[in-house]
């Protein structure tokens, strides 16, 4: 059984191995009463007397029915699954009171014990306190902030209690705070709870509406157990009420799928080394948006932060900014609420830089997933995809004709194209693969100033490089764009 021991002064093959600290203890004997887990101690002792001990686990099984009387031995098993169905796995199931190893959940959100001894009192007790942002983002706050205003109250008691971040017994902004800084990356984990909770499947609440009105049980008593017994918990992801968790690495989440993008912008600008600058983020097209999030990427080798503010977005604060990976290049943001009154150009938010050297703000800063993902919502709560786009001079002169570069840009899913008109007019894009065969043509009635349309990739085809012009009565412009997988 020993692998490897060794000592600093006695040889190996002269040191003494025993299963007690008495080194004549050299052999255990079981049999028929001993079925089940048990525990091994092995002790090793050197010349001088020193000793040592690991401590392992054997499993005792009657395979081929020898023993007679084995009627005293029963077996607790169960399974772990969300409210929805769907089976939590890698939970650690531990009971307390007897000397069984603890049991993982397998990915049919399964376990179960060796068999022990009839007649003892043991509490079933499941955690898993890992990647607390699994299943959790903005829009969970979304949620909780209409269950607290009392729009759209969360509807089973099992929500509620994920809602119940800060562990308190109750919903209120806290938690709003609570998640968003997790979210935000401030904080690696819930303060005061476990990133999964557990009630036993069978309770019924009292009060539905009020889950903690009596203490609902996290852990499975059993006292003076005389029969095989299964033991099922609900598993409850903390910070998910929209029911995006992955409850298991086999089996993965419903994917939502964004078909529009939510566009930020912000003026493009060339800066000399030891210049200050302050990047202001308006809002485009932001009617009915009521969440976003991002992580804002900046070249730390080439800028370095000063300062960010909040300016004229309702709701919008300093909390809504994490600055804890500034040394990694990286700002998070995350907002929700409303903006139905919210007119185009509005100015968001402003991120001041010093830059370290001669740079273009649109080279050093990108929106992306690095931390926090990029995402947003819409009032119905459909997912949105976040970009923003960089703005010279020329660009934000509504009185002229000007096709934008299409963002993103390459592309995979989608892309969207902007244009400037300098009044009321039909237009038309075209898109034409290199060999000059038009592959898309948009056309309509457009207004003075910005407008945009969005590309799919599956209006186009494969991947490679394409061409789309914008063309009116008087104007054309010609442009490249690139499909990626």
């Amino acid at each position: 059984f020993n692998a490897s021991s060794t000592d600093n002064c006695t040889s190996a093959i002269k040191l003494k191995f025993s299963f007690s600290s008495d080194t004549t203890f050299k052999s255990i004997v079981f049999d028929c009463d001993s079925l089940g887990m048990r525990v091994v101690k092995m002790w090793v002792t050197d010349e001088a007397g020193n000793q040592d001990f690991c401590e392992t686990f054997i499993m005792i099984t009657d395979n081929f029915g020898a023993c007679t009387d084995t009627m005293d031995m029963i077996i607790v098993s169960g399974n772990i699954s969300t409210d929805k169905g769907s089976m939590v796995g890698d939970v650690k199931v531990n009971i307390s009171g007897s000397n069984m190893p603890v049991i993982t959940t397998n990915s049919t959100g399964s376990f179960k014990f060796p068999a022990m001894n009839q007649g003892g009192n043991y509490s079933v007790v499941p955690n898993k306190d890992v990647n607390p942002l699994n299943g959790v983002s903005t829009l969970d706050l979304v949620l909780i902030t209409n269950h607290i205003l009392g729009k759209k109250p969360l509807d089973t008691p099992y929500k509620l209690i994920a809602a119940d971040a800060n562990n308190n017994g109750n919903v209120t902004t806290a938690d709003l705070a609570e998640i968003r800084k997790v979210i935000l990356h401030i904080k690696p984990t819930f303060s005061n709870t476990t990133s999964w909770r557990f009630v036993e499947k069978n309770y019924v609440f009292p009060n539905p509406a009020n889950p903690w009105s009596t203490p609902f049980p996290e852990v499975c008593n059993i006292q003076n157990i005389n029969k095989d017994m299964k033991v099922d918990f609900i598993g409850i992801k903390v910070g998910d009420v929209s029911g995006d968790v992955q409850a298991n690495s086999a089996i993965a989440p419903e994917t939502r799928n964004a078909s529009e993008t939510l566009l930020f912008v912000t003026d493009d600008k060339d800066l000399k080394k030891d210049e200050s600058y302050t990047m202001v983020v308006r809002s485009k097209d932001f009617k009915n948006t009521i969440g976003y999030q991002f992580t804002i990427d900046f070249d730390k080798d080439a800028l370095e932060f000063a300062d960010v503010q909040a300016l004229d977005l309702e709701g919008l604060h300093q909390e809504n900014f994490g600055l804890s990976h500034l040394d990694q290049g990286m700002i998070t943001t995350s907002w929700n609420g409303s903006s139905t009154s919210l007119i185009d150009d509005t100015k968001l938010f402003a991120v001041t830089f010093k830059a370290l050297k001669d740079t273009k703000i649109s080279r050093s800063i990108k929106t992306s997933s690095s931390l926090t993902p990029a995402e947003a919502y819409n009032k119905d709560t459909e997912m949105l995809k976040v970009d923003l786009q960089f703005m010279n001079k020329n660009e934000l002169n509504n009185e002229e004709f000007r096709l934008l570069q299409n963002t993103p840009n390459p592309f995979g899913d989608m892309t969207t194209i902007g244009f400037y008109l300098p009044e009321n007019s039909y237009a038309q894009i075209i898109v034409t693969n290199t060999e000059g065969k038009v592959v898309k043509v948009i056309e309509g009635d457009f207004t003075k100033g910005f407008n945009q349309v969005k590309l799919q990739k599956a209006e186009i085809g494969s991947n490679g490089m394409y061409y789309y012009q914008l063309n009116t009565a008087t104007e054309s412009k010609t442009m490249k764009m690139i499909i990626i997988e």
